[in-house]
């Protein structure tokens, strides 16, 4: 989605080019020249959430393409996206999800499989 003003578009374009990396709100005042008043009042407004739950969101959104994309390990995907510990990952990815790491994997197989046998019973009927 983009926002009205262009500075929050920047601001998010920025964030994605960190997912893999811890970043601070200091970092992104530094280096967009904005007060950390400014910045969490004009991002607030444009996006209903604060900087860094949509940092983490982001990251979250990141997480579960690695989860499903690719045969990663949690430990691995979270080194990838700058936690500082598999648990850590684990406690943000449920918050954010409501499934632990584990479940959210289990849930996209089964919908897989469930997508692969509907395909294959569409396939007999022709």
């Amino acid at each position: 989605k983009k926002f009205e003003k262009t500075i929050v578009n920047d601001i998010i374009d920025f964030m994605n080019e960190r997912l893999h990396k811890q970043l601070f709100l200091d970092d992104i005042c530094t280096h967009f020249f904005l007060s950390k008043t400014y910045l969490k009042k004009i991002f607030k407004e444009e996006t209903g959430y604060t900087v860094m739950s949509f940092f983490k969101a982001l990251r979250m959104e990141e997480a579960k393409v690695l989860i499903r994309e690719n045969n990663l390990s949690f430990t691995l995907i979270a080194q990838n996206l700058g936690f500082d510990s598999v648990h850590y990952f684990s406690n943000c990815f449920k918050q954010q999800t409501g499934l632990s790491p584990s479940e959210y994997a289990r849930s996209i197989q089964a919908f897989e499989h469930k997508l692969r046998l509907k395909e294959e019973g569409e396939k007999a009927v022709d």
